[in-house]
């Protein structure tokens, strides 16, 4: 929701901050103005301070302090400050006086200084931040993660527009009803024009005002309602994201003084004759959890990372899901709205937890912040009260919980979306909390047939969501994919009252988490790696067989030829998962030159498909094959652009590859090299004396040999070659030689380098043992001039601060074993910030 008739004054920047690791702060009054902090160091708002090497680890609370001047012209004005996100407790000081104390720093949160401000001098604002919450398998990342904002506004001014939209399906038309929440902080009571415009596409299709009466110094509601045309009704859909905007806007007189716009959907999401529905259809679909945040950049969520990783799921084939423990931020939601994923949010309530006490109003206060923050997305289609807190010999009032927060959800907070609590005790439990709920999210992470057949025993009433599912920690490695996802998802298909399953998860994250289960533990560089990415953003081979479980089709096969290219579709069957109904998909075929440019593009538009449908086929003509023809691709294509199956063919071998680096340690060989156009996967030949032994072939951008045979290597030379290789064949690199000289240590493997904010972040691997690594960075590509080194101890990731903006760097790392024990230098990175 965007205010824009006033002023939006941005606090973000470089601000004070100390860690406050014997917990003086308060009593030594930190906060104070006249308290000096001349010493203390200075971090980015916003920002995580788990980013910055000293603070990697630092669990507890941070303080941050800033001044400002006041803007001018707020005499009479109401000021707010907003916090869009702070990890995760936190409390603010406004000129010495404590004016919030928030447990859980998830949401957007509003602070009313209009009396505190001091106009025409500095202000002193401070926060204290406290990382000690953990919710799950998370890092709890610490720090004003998100914006900092000042908003200044007429005294009248509109808080929030909650936006109901309810479409007739028969019919085709819809009503539209909102409420804007108006506060006076005026001394009277006044009487203003409440004015609305909504459009669809720069098209306005409908306004009007009402005028209301506003108490004095009160938060006043208004309500207005009109209906929607059939001629003027586009639903949103996962596949048709249409989205409508409305404009509200205060009258006072002759003037407008207050001014508001937000976005919104027209869609109807039922449980209804066995069967969850969309628009009235059937929908049986797939979809990923999501931890939302980067080993790089921390759970800042940069637009350039969210929407990444939100492009490749809606790439996966994802139209369904949970998505995140945490609440996501509204920019965050705003992307999955234009982008058409169905959300289920969630406050962060997990395991054995005091918040399932109903005489608790924390779980109570969250779930009206989430509500209230994220009424109008229409990617959200249901709201959960917690997650994995069933057990009730831990949680011992969680039944009264359960009911009460669903009901309290719909009774006071919204009645037009499902809600439900995510269990992983209903296969156990007869009685179980997320009984309650519109249908049961159930978590299964083996068994996973039998286990959805006993939680349908228990609930047989019920549909039935597989909300997080998996086996084994995938790995970290991007060639590996342990696991039968096939298998799993077999299990879960084919049963009615089964609509949809959500594999954990999209991503591997930060994390310390230990369990019980040696294999589920965090590895050495804290890292968790279920995901079909790892944190730095590379995908595993994993992604590939996920997406082909995605899939809106079960097969897609391409019969090729130089005049004639045969598609066949097998459509997915009325009970498989996915399945729904698919219009207005293309199939695409693309002719590639050599140098990697689009030649030719030709489109046909499939016909709605539904669910059991037959197998058909469609074909491209083509003329003979130009020989400037590289590759053939032939794609499938969803309404929002996304490609969700595709088929390349080749009709040359992959361009030459070229070796970047080699490093030995004695007794294995590492080969660094760029990724070339044309190439599908990489190997390398190696031996003695001759190429006679072969690496597996990689996806990745280094290729480390067995450790070579033979007692003693020193002296030994070994012939290398790097092979890139697609369907057609393979491109083979000049042949290096690589001398062993000594026995040592393999650099780090450079695994992620990217500018942030004022730095460097640099992710790379970790093993046991080595106990400090060490970072140079220099103008110099040679590292001649202007270089420095960083000694740190952090693992899996560190942060090279305080660098000039506009200019190059390079960058590169080696790593102790022991002190004797050096690697050589890595491979270096080029970065412009």
């Amino acid at each position: 929701m965007e205010s824009i008739s006033g002023q939006k004054i941005s606090l973000n920047g470089m601000w004070n901050f100390k860690a406050d690791y014997y917990d003086k702060g308060e009593t030594q009054q930190w906060f104070n103005r006249s308290y000096n902090d001349a010493g203390w160091d200075q971090l980015p708002v916003p920002g995580n301070w788990d980013i910055r090497n000293e603070y990697a680890d630092f669990t507890g609370k941070g303080w941050y302090r800033t001044v400002f001047n006041s803007p001018a012209g707020i005499t009479g004005k109401s000021v707010r400050l907003n916090f869009e996100a702070v990890g995760i407790n936190y409390k603010v000081w406004l000129n010495d006086q404590l004016i919030g104390d928030v447990t859980g720093g998830f949401f957007s949160t509003y602070f009313d200084i209009s009396e505190q401000l001091k106009t025409g001098a500095k202000n002193c604002l401070v926060v204290c931040a406290d990382n000690s919450f953990r919710s799950g398998a998370y890092w709890s990342w610490g720090g004003i993660r998100r914006p900092v904002t000042l908003l200044v506004d007429d005294p009248i001014h509109i808080e929030s527009v909650k936006i109901t939209a309810t479409p007739d399906l028969k019919k085709g038309t819809a009503a539209i009803t909102f409420n804007a929440a108006i506060f006076n902080g005026n001394k009277v009571n006044e009487v203003v024009d409440l004015m609305y415009e909504l459009s669809f596409k720069g098209k306005l299709i409908k306004s009007g005002s009402k005028k209301i009466s506003v108490v004095n110094s009160n938060l006043n509601n208004a309500e207005i309602n009109f209906s929607l045309a059939a001629k003027d009704v586009q639903l949103w859909h996962f596949d048709f994201p249409n989205l409508y905007n409305l404009k509200v806007q205060i009258k006072k007189g002759n003037t407008i003084i207050h001014e508001i716009k937000d976005r919104f959907g027209i869609r109807k999401v039922e449980i209804a004759d066995g069967k969850f529905l969309l628009n009235g259809e059937s929908v049986r679909a797939m979809g990923l959890n999501w931890v939302a945040d980067d080993r790089l950049t921390g759970n800042t969520l940069q637009p350039e990372v969210f929407k990444r990783d939100i492009d490749n799921m809606k790439t996966l084939g994802v139209n369904i899901t949970r998505l995140s423990h945490m609440p996501l931020p509204k920019d965050v939601y705003d992307y999955l709205d234009e982008k058409g994923i169905l959300v289920i949010a969630e406050i962060p309530l997990w395991g054995t937890t005091k918040l399932t006490d109903p005489a608790n109003p924390i779980a109570r206060q969250w779930m009206r912040q989430l509500v209230s923050n994220h009424f109008n997305h229409p990617s959200i289609i249901g709201w959960c009260v917690g997650n994995e807190i069933g057990d009730k010999r831990r949680n011992t009032k969680v039944m009264e919980y359960g009911e009460k927060a669903i009901q309290f959800v719909k009774d006071s907070l919204d009645n037009s979306r499902l809600v439900v609590l995510v269990s992983h005790t209903a296969n156990n439990q007869k009685e179980d909390p997320s009984q309650f709920g519109d249908f049961v999210p159930y978590n299964t992470y083996g068994g996973w047939g039998k286990n959805v057949e006993l939680v349908h025993n228990n609930q047989p009433g019920k549909l039935i969501f597989i909300s997080e599912c998996g086996g084994n920690l995938i790995g970290e490695d991007i060639n590996t994919s342990t696991g039968n996802f096939p298998k799993m998802f077999n299990e879960f298909r084919d049963r009615e009252y089964c609509f949809g399953a959500s594999l954990w998860t999209y991503n591997d994250y930060r994390s310390d988490y230990r369990t019980s289960n040696i294999s589920w533990d965090s590895k050495i560089d804290q890292n968790r790696d279920w995901g079909l990415v790892d944190v730095y953003g590379n995908k595993k081979r994993a992604f590939e067989i996920i997406r082909k479980e995605f899939a809106p089709f079960r097969l897609l096969t391409v019969k090729n030829n130089n005049n004639n290219t045969e598609v066949n579709l097998q459509p997915r069957n009325k009970l498989d998962l996915p399945a729904y109904t698919l219009r207005e998909y293309k199939l695409v075929c693309e002719d590639i030159g050599k140098e990697g440019q689009s030649i030719k593009k030709s489109t046909i538009i499939i016909e709605t498909v539904n669910p059991g449908d037959a197998a058909f086929t469609k074909s491209f003509e083509h003329e003979a094959t130009n020989q400037e023809i590289a590759a053939r691709k032939i794609s499938l294509v969803s309404p929002t652009n996304y490609t969700l199956m595709d088929t390349t063919i080749y009709y040359v071998v992959p361009q030459k590859p070229v070796i970047r680096a080699v490093f030995n340690d004695g007794n294995k060989i590492r080969v660094v090299f760029d990724h070339v156009n044309f190439a599908t996967e990489y190997k390398l030949l190696y031996g003695e004396n001759e190429l006679n032994i072969s690496t597996v072939n990689t996806i990745d951008n280094y290729i480390e040999t067995d450790k070579l045979s033979g007692g003693n290597n020193i002296g030994k030379v070994y012939q290398i070659q790097l092979l890139a290789i697609n369907s057609f064949g393979e491109a083979k690199s000049s042949i290096h030689n690589e001398a062993i000289k000594s026995y040592g240590k393999l650099p780090p493997v450079i695994k992620g380098v990217t500018a942030f904010q004022n730095g460097i972040s640099i992710g790379y691997s970790s093993e046991k043992g080595e106990y400090r690594y060490e970072v140079q960075y220099s103008t110099k590509p040679d590292f001649s001039l202007n270089t420095h080194t960083v000694q740190i101890k952090n693992k899996g990731a560190c942060y090279i601060p305080d660098l000039e903006q506009g200019v190059t760097y390079y960058v590169r790392m080696c790593v102790f074993e022991q002190y004797e024990i050096q690697s050589e230098w890595s491979e270096s990175y080029k970065v412009k910030l």
